[in-house]
Parts: C-alpha cells; sequence; structure tokens
C-alpha cells in the first residue's frame, strides 16, 4: 500500500541517485551533447521511411505514445486513497480487503514497470551512457530473460561506475515477485506476503515480505520513475538555458550533424526541436 511516509522518506534519496547519474553521463559523454539525445527520446522510427518522413525522431514519437496507456495506468492507480481508506476503518475485514486489493493492483502496476519495453529502454540507454559509449538511436529492447538483463546489461553497469541508482534498482527490482504475480503465486497471510514461488535450495529465494518491505519495493519503483521524469525536465531546461543551440550527433550514413534548438512550445513549456519544427 503508498503511504505518504514512505514517499517523503524515500524521495530524496532516488532524486539525489537520479541526478548524480544524468551528471555522470554527461560527464561521460564521447561525443558532445550526447545526453541530451536521452533526454528528448531520439530514436529511429524506420516506418517512417515509408511515409517519406525523417526516420531520426527527437521527442516521444510512436514509442512514447504506446506507453500512453501504461503511464494512464499508474496515474489512475496513485489516485486511489488506499491509505486513508485503511486509516478510516477499524474493521479487521474490511483493512485486510484494502491490503489485499492495494497488493494486487501494486503488483500489476510493479510488473507494467519491470517487462516495460519503454522503460527498460530508458535504463538501458543510461548504462550505456554512464559507460562511456555512444548513444543507441535504433535500440531495441527485448530481452528473453528480464532478470538477467537488469542485471548484467543495466545493474552492473551502474555499479562499476559506483553510481547510487544501482543500490537502488538493486533493491527495487525483485523477479520473483513479477513471476509470483504474473503466475498467481502468492497469498496475504497475517502482516505478510508469501511467495508461494519460493524455493528453499535457492539461498536468493524470498519466502515472504512484510508489508512494510513490500511497499518499500513498490515505492522504490515509482519513484524511479518519479525522478527520471522530473530530472529529465529539469536537464532539458539546464541545458537549453545554458546554451539554446546545439548540435547533436545523427548516424546516418556516415554520420552528419544536426542542430537542435531549445524553444517554447506553449506559454510554460520548451522544448528542443528540429529547425523545421520552430
Amino acid at each position: 500500500m503508498l503511504k505518504k511516509i514512505d514517499f517523503e522518506t524515500h524521495e530524496p534519496t532516488v532524486l539525489e541517485a537520479v541526478e548524480e547519474l544524468f551528471n555522470h553521463c554527461i560527464a561521460k559523454e564521447v561525443k558532445e551533447n550526447n545526453f541530451l539525445l536521452f533526454l528528448e527520446n531520439a530514436h529511429y522510427e524506420e516506418s517512417n521511411i515509408i511515409h517519406d518522413l525523417d526516420p531520426y525522431v527527437i521527442g516521444e514519437g510512436f514509442l512514447g505514445a504506446k506507453d500512453g496507456d501504461r503511464i494512464a495506468f499508474l496515474s489512475a492507480f496513485t489516485e486511489i486513497p488506499f491509505e486513508k481508506y485503511f486509516n478510516e476503518t477499524e474493521n479487521v475485514q474490511e483493512k485486510f480487503e484494502i491490503r489485499r486489493k492495494s497488493t494486487a493492483l501494486s503488483m500489476m502496476v510493479y510488473i507494467q514497470f519491470w517487462e516495460s519495453k519503454y522503460f527498460l529502454r530508458k535504463l538501458k540507454l543510461l548504462a550505456l551512457l554512464a559507460s562511456g559509449n555512444e548513444y543507441e538511436w535504433n535500440l531495441n529492447v527485448r530481452p528473453s530473460n528480464t532478470f538477467n538483463f537488469i542485471k548484467n546489461e543495466i545493474r552492473a553497469e551502474f555499479q562499476k561506475e559506483g553510481l547510487k541508482i544501482y543500490d537502488i534498482l538493486r533493491r527495487a527490482y525483485k523477479s520473483q515477485i513479477r513471476n509470483a504475480f504474473a503466475h498467481s503465486d502468492f497469498y496475504i497471510s497475517g502482516d505478510n506476503i508469501y511467495l508461494d514461488n519460493y524455493d528453499p535450495a535457492d539461498n536468493w529465494s524470498i519466502e515472504y515480505l512484510s508489508f512494510d518491505e513490500f511497499d518499500e519495493i513498490i515505492t522504490l519503483t515509482l519513484l524511479i520513475h518519479h525522478a527520471l521524469t522530473k530530472k529529465t525536465d529539469e536537464f532539458i531546461a539546464k541545458l537549453g538555458n545554458e546554451n539554446p543551440n546545439r548540435q547533436i550527433f545523427v548516424p546516418k550514413n556516415d554520420g552528419i550533424f544536426r542542430n537542435l534548438h531549445y524553444r517554447k512550445v506553449s506559454e510554460d513549456f520548451s522544448r528542443w526541436l528540429w529547425p523545421n519544427q520552430i
């Protein structure tokens, strides 16, 4: 169950870790303004070629549009005041039902994050940039084993670089929780959530989680998304205010440099645009 105190406790730590990660990516740029490409979701849309459009896209594009339903569900979930309902009743059965509903929805949100190609693509791009690699416009994330992908291709890179986001990901991502929800292998008893896919022969396997442990895992997952969104907007404005006209590398043919401009698109909203979008 999402609780205000948990968000207030963990938000500063996650925001600090993401800001450190972003600054580290800028420091490790192999081409100038590489990190700006991440901030504005630069990607390659092959389908644009059919319609005689530029396949090198700046902005959310079709990738972001497809992710809209997931974000809409997340917004609807976070607006349900489970904590308020829980605190307003003294009835034990009603409290149990509130906890059961919030747990099921929390697991649904959890799996939507850690199985989302859009979300995993962002983390993978950050891992590449943090390690001093070039930005990959045409990165397609379709891991056959999500656990190994997150552990070896994302978390391990952050750990090598000594970044705080490593520990947050380690605490937030538990593949066993994802699998338990996907196969209905969990149940609530007392103050614990039991995972029926527990394997006593596996030292890393989890038999059960207390409500507080489960709530922390869900809260950290949501805060990673929140921090990425908030810091992305902050860094877009920061780079724009420092220098509103920049060149970025586009891997077209043998590679070319193109201009990007930071401009207002509405009264209180500015983004980076191609010259023909101004």
